[in-house]
């Protein structure tokens, strides 16, 4: 006697559970095989005379489901037997334990019979079947068992599906849906390899779509402190992927899949097992797990890994490429990497080099010469800015968009360009201060170094030499100007008439640079204001100097307009030299050297040429050898200051030294 079952869950929440496309739909019915330790399932199809999609069945050889477990099932949400288990009578880890992949199945046609196949407590084979309709779903009915006669031991599953769904079924049988399908249960095949998977009279074949795997082990803690491990594991295809993340338990089934956000110019998956999805997944916390901090950082690990593994395997495969291009000699590196920087700005060369061979067909039509000048621009952009590169990709060699996107990637979303784009900062840097001291203190260069036309320009383009934390903020103006700047910064609209308030003949002298910077300290609106007064080289500086740049603490000081409370003010005067009677302050007891005067908002300073470049080389000196750059000669750094800043050196500055 059939018996129908009223389902203990709202309509509105089983007619959720049937929302699945093709791929998912299917792949839940597979699962329940799986699950059910299945190592045969069959997927076949059948079309009416019309040619339209008529049935589907997807049968197995597992174990089946009673008729008592089905009635339990059935009756409500929740109720599978997974739920008292972590692992199947064949000892797999089950994928589902909610009991509502069934209910996928009706994402791919109205009607569902699921046709069990089991053995009773009496060691007999049954049959029966559930008959589930979209138009009732909350109403499954459970037909009665009956005894095999024919002596048959052969247990399984079968699910019928008719009334199909055209367009979803269509698309489920493109290759597509096929290699996805294959890809998901090919990851589930690295735990338990002892079924297959045939769709029509063709065999998915899992392991022989595996190129290459590769993982590390990740731990992560939880809100409450405790370590959860988080194996890593990077799948390598032998066909294009859909290069999704998949979140499995710790022993490799996949609970859920998401896209992985990159695109690594490899067919690769990530799989992350972890006993902490198994937690979600439990507490029905996985389908929102991106926004757990644990499985989030977790995932961000897994696409570093990805990227990582997918630019030393790229080099791989660029090997034999750069090969040809040296025995050509059309290589651009003529010497051998000797530095870790260098060997990594090599590696990004090389791929790039071996994406424009491969996506630009005109590449290998050109001759020699044009190859040359091609690799020479990747070269000269990847060394100097990656942020030019991507122009020369596009402008230059017009590569197409997808694999600009990712070579994008590449180089935006890996810490390798940003190490590169550092080195050529810092070294030029270097060269600079080299370049900057060679100025001051060459008796036969300082002479002809005047100081506002010549010094005082290149100075307030290279204003990092004070400190990191300035920003160029006013030049060559007077005291009353710089005034209407600082007002102005405050975001003041009356500044005009604040400064024609008062008595501005004290403000007339010139300060040949201020630079500011904001600070916040937990205090917003804050800042600190630096006056630097430059001497040429050729000026020493001593009391005169001094009472100058006195002068302009004591007029900024005096004045009401200048914002006290919120504002520090540091005053520099910047020699080469200082003379004797200079010299005897220089040294105050309190404070650090050459620290000549200090208030409660206001100090003064009077340093060294070579004060300022010390500091600056030491800092830029530690980095360098953080990242192992090696200086060329002094030549070199002459010839930088030379072509950047030529308009402000002087006419006979030297060519070469």
């Amino acid at each position: 006697m059939s018996t129908q079952l009223l389902t203990k869950v709202q309509r509105d929440h089983l007619d959720s559970l049937t929302r699945a496309n093709g791929v998912n739909a299917l792949s839940e019915l597979i699962w329940n095989a799986l699950d059910a330790d299945a190592t045969h399932i069959h997927i076949l199809t059948e079309k009416s005379q019309l040619g339209a999609w008529d049935t589907l069945i997807i049968e197995d050889n597992g174990h089946g489901l009673s008729r008592r477990e089905a009635l339990s099932v059935f009756e409500s949400i929740g109720g599978s037997q997974k739920r008292n288990s972590p692992v199947s009578p064949g000892q797999r880890s089950y994928h589902g334990k909610e009991g509502r992949g069934r209910y996928k199945a009706l994402a791919l046609g109205s009607h569902v019979s699921f046709q069990s196949t089991y053995l009773g407590d009496d060691g007999l084979a049954r049959t029966f079947a559930i008959d589930l309709h979209r138009e009732i779903i909350d109403r499954p009915i459970v037909h009665d068992a009956v005894i095999l006669d024919n002596g048959s031991q052969a247990t399984g599953f079968r699910v019928v599906i008719k009334a199909l769904n055209q367009n979803v079924v269509s698309k489920l049988f493109t290759k597509t849906s096929l290699d996805e399908i294959t890809e998901k249960f090919a990851i589930y095949s690295m735990t338990y390899p002892d079924f297959k998977i045939v769709v029509g009279n063709d065999d998915l074949n899992f392991r022989g779509l595996i190129r290459n795997t590769e993982s590390e082990d990740k731990y992560f803690q939880d809100a409450g402190n405790r370590d959860y491990n988080f194996n890593i594991q990077v799948v390598e295809w032998n066909f294009d992927c859909h290069r999704k993340i998949y979140l499995c338990n710790r022993n490799g089934v996949t609970y859920r899949d998401i896209p992985a956000g990159i695109r690594p110019g490899l067919p690769i998956c990530i799989v992350i097992s972890s006993p902490y999805i198994d937690r979600l997944q439990l507490e029905n916390r996985l389908d929102m797990g991106e926004l757990d901090p644990t499985l989030h950082d977790a995932i961000t690990a897994a696409k570093n890994y990805g990227r990582r593994y997918a630019r030393e395997r790229l080099h791989q495969r660029a090997q034999e490429f750069i090969d040809n291009l040296k025995s050509e000699h059309i290589y651009p590196y003529k010497e051998e990497a000797t530095t870790e920087v260098e060997r990594a700005s090599r590696q990004v060369f090389d791929i790039v080099a071996l994406q424009v061979n491969e996506f630009l067909p005109s590449f290998n039509d050109q001759d020699k010469k044009g190859k040359q000048l091609t690799l020479s621009l990747i070269k000269e952009a990847l060394e100097n800015d990656t942020t030019s590169l991507r122009r020369i990709l596009t402008e230059v060699i017009e590569l197409p968009e997808a694999r600009r996107q990712e070579l994008a990637e590449l180089l935006d979303e890996t810490p390798l360009s940003n190490v590169i784009d550092t080195m050529k900062e810092v070294t030029n840097r270097l060269k600079f201060l080299r370049a900057l001291e060679h100025l001051i203190y060459d008796k036969e260069v300082s002479k002809n170094v005047l100081e506002r036309r010549n010094l005082h320009k290149i100075v307030v383009q290279e204003t990092w030499i004070f400190g990191d934390d300035y920003t160029y903020g006013a030049d060559d103006i007077n005291l009353k100007n710089l005034l209407l700047a600082h007002l102005e910064k405050l975001g003041r609209t009356d500044f005009e008439d604040v400064v024609e308030s008062g008595d501005n003949s004290g403000l007339t002298r010139i300060p040949d640079v201020c630079l500011w910077r904001q600070f916040n300290g937990g205090k917003h609106g804050y800042f600190s204001n630096l006056v630097v007064e430059l001497k040429r080289p050729t000026v020493d500086g001593g009391m005169v100097e001094y009472g100058q740049i006195m002068d302009y603490a004591r007029s900024v000081n005096a004045d009401p307009r200048f914002s006290k409370a919120h504002h520090s003010w540091h005053f520099i005067l910047l020699v080469r030299d200082v003379k004797s009677d200079l010299e005897m302050i220089m040294a105050p007891k309190d404070r650090d050297y050459g620290h000549v005067y200090s208030g409660d908002n206001i100090d003064v300073h009077v340093l060294r040429w070579s004060d300022i470049i010390g500091v600056a080389r030491t800092k830029y000196e530690y980095i360098q050898q953080k990242l192992n750059i090696n200086l060329t000669d002094n030549e070199e750094c002459m010839s930088l200051l030379r072509n950047k800043y030529q308009q402000y050196l002087p006419k006979d500055f030297p060519k070469a030294f």
